[in-house]
């Protein structure tokens, strides 16, 4: 007899709720890459620069995307931006050590200036994104781990070691640091895709068998519209084998040791705490968003340059996530090295004639190094940059007095902002009604050591859901509320509302909560101090005709005008 799938209900309900397969360490972000620090062009070359460094936290980003994007702009606006010309201080906060580790290692991979960029941008994208990596990736790591083990320990002389900074992480922190290291030579054993196919089978249980078919379910209805340049093939490869960046026609047949963590289990045998090492990260969120989006492309690119890197043939896109991935990773590197713009050549009549030339790809030819220095050089980049590693629990650090008023902007990955429900006192806490406004006399009414840690006016950005395969749409919006919320009572005022935070009706369909939130802002932008805009009721983001077209799959045009409600 036949089995028969009731399409009402999500995949994950026919599985688990998709808490597991987000992962219990995340070591990649679910959005793009984004430049942290705001333009501030300089009136006259002889204006004085403040030597006051500008601190910006980064919490829970889970990998470099902001910190490559934002060195690089950085460094191309220097002389022109004042800004550019100060001191910059960024502090990285990552719960787990595991994905602070890597931030290091990948960080080291992407100066290794004996190295061509192209070479660089291959392995970094590899280590970052890759299950299971090539024989030369994993000796790349392997041959880093004495260098690593003598920068945390203050004895590197590496150009990077004046750009580190660890003395904010506890001892024990270090000691685990260190063991995450030394766990990444190359005769320890992990054995990934044993761990991986085990997270899998918990994920889908009986439905393990149709993995492809759910696979397919989450690219549709939770990638395809928010991320159209992550390919099906190529979404589905990393959801089967966990491997992401192919490039070259490697042989990836070597763990990635750096994927490797430990959380916090119990023996069967004596009912004790333990720590279980395995594969732990993300089996359904893809490290795709973080460089393989249009939005995660350099910022100086005309127009022009992102029509000819976003050109379609027929109805699919002629590059994909992994072609905008190796091309924005070459270009951080190429631009924080030298200090220049990295644009597309002249076109070709060959772009446009079968079988497409890619203007990227006779880039990358014309990017090559021919020769080679056995010197280290620290990227221009990082010229007066610090780096401040922290870990563990954001509040209790931030408790500190040297916090008090420091930052500048930050940024919170859609994982971190736990730490502002709990401060807000919404973590186990029922919300407000979303239909209402939220109360003049809720504005700045909890106190917290993070909100403490900001100048007045400082900028603050937080992840959204919009990229998040296992939500629906609803709990989608109602993520974007709850953080509205929380920053409110701390103090903080919603830039934008009205394409940040759309409004979640009580009787609302998936269809139209999707629609909504694919049309919002990728990121939630706050001030301090600065109460939000007051929306009039009934406001909504109105959705194009032509998205709904889209949005339904439907082959003829939606008439109508242009802007209008989405049928509930």
């Amino acid at each position: 007899m036949p089995t028969y799938i009731n399409f009402d209900q999500m995949p994950q309900q026919r599985c688990s709720d998709g808490s597991d397969a987000v992962g219990f360490v995340h070591f990649w972000g679910n959005s793009p890459a984004v430049d942290l620090l705001p333009r501030q062009e300089s009136s006259a070359k002889c204006e004085e620069v403040s030597e006051e460094p500008y601190h910006v936290l980064i919490s829970g980003a889970a990998d470099l995307r902001h910190v490559l994007k934002t060195l690089s702009a950085r460094t191309l606006r220097r002389g022109s931006d004042g800004l550019a010309e100060r001191p910059l201080h960024l502090h990285i906060h990552e719960m787990a050590v595991e994905t602070l580790a890597r931030h290091v290692l990948l960080l080291l991979i992407a100066n290794d200036t004996r190295v061509p960029i192209r070479e660089r941008a291959e392995v970094f994208l590899s280590v970052f994104g890759n299950s299971l990596v090539r024989e030369k990736d994993a000796e790349v790591v392997a041959d880093w781990v004495p260098e690593l083990l003598n920068l945390i320990t203050d004895e590197s002389s590496h150009p990077l070691a004046k750009v580190f900074d660890f003395t904010s992480l506890k001892f024990q922190a270090r000691d685990e640091v260190t063991d995450v290291f030394k766990g990444w030579k190359k005769n320890v054993q992990f054995d990934v895709e044993s761990l991986r196919e085990q997270r899998l089978r918990g994920y889908y249980r009986d439905r393990f068998d149709y993995r492809v078919n759910l696979l397919d379910w989450d690219w549709n209805a939770c990638i395809k519209q928010v991320a159209p340049l992550v390919h099906w093939q190529q979404y589905k490869e990393f959801g089967l084998s966990g491997v992401s960046f192919e490039t070259r026609l490697g042989t990836y047949n070597a763990p990635n040791r750096t994927l490797a963590s430990y959380i916090d289990g119990r023996s069967k045998v004596k009912g004790t705490s333990v720590l279980v090492r395995g594969f732990w990260a993300d089996l359904i969120n893809s490290p795709y968003f973080s460089f393989g989006t249009e939005s995660a492309l350099p910022d100086h690119l005309d127009a022009d340059e992102r029509m000819r890197i976003m050109k379609k043939h027929t109805e699919s896109y002629r590059h994909t996530a992994v072609d905008l991935a190796i091309f924005a990773v070459n270009a951080f590197l190429e631009m924080m090295e030298t200090g220049n713009e990295v644009h597309l050549g002249a076109p070709t009549k060959q772009e446009g004639e079968w079988p497409f030339e890619s203007p990227l790809e006779r880039l990358h030819k014309f990017g090559e190094v021919p020769e080679k220095d056995d010197t280290v050089k620290l990227l221009q980049g990082f010229k007066d940059v610090k780096i401040s590693f922290l870990a563990g629990d954001l509040t209790e650090t931030l408790k500190k007095s040297k916090y008090t008023q420091l930052f500048d902007r930050a940024f919170f990955g859609n994982m971190a902002v736990a730490a502002l429900f709990r401060e807000s006192g919404l973590a186990n806490a029922k919300g407000l009604d979303p239909m209402l406004p939220l109360p003049d006399e809720a504005f700045a009414s909890c106190e917290s050591p993070i909100a403490a840690s900001f100048k007045p006016e400082a900028v603050v950005m937080t992840d959204s859901f919009k990229f998040q395969v296992h939500f629906d749409g609803k709990m989608k919006l109602n993520f974007r509320r709850r953080v509205w919320e929380a920053m409110h009572k701390l103090g903080f005022g919603l830039l934008n509302p009205r394409q940040s935070a759309p409004r979640v009706e009580p009787d609302m369909k998936d269809l139209r909560a999707r629609a909504l939130d694919q049309q919002a802002e990728d990121f939630m932008t706050f001030v301090q101090g600065v109460k939000s805009e007051v929306i009039g009721d009934g406001s909504v983001i109105h959705v194009g005709a032509e998205d709904v077209a889209e949005i339904l799959a439907e082959p003829e045009e939606v008439p109508g005008p242009t802007n209008f409600d989405l049928p509930a």
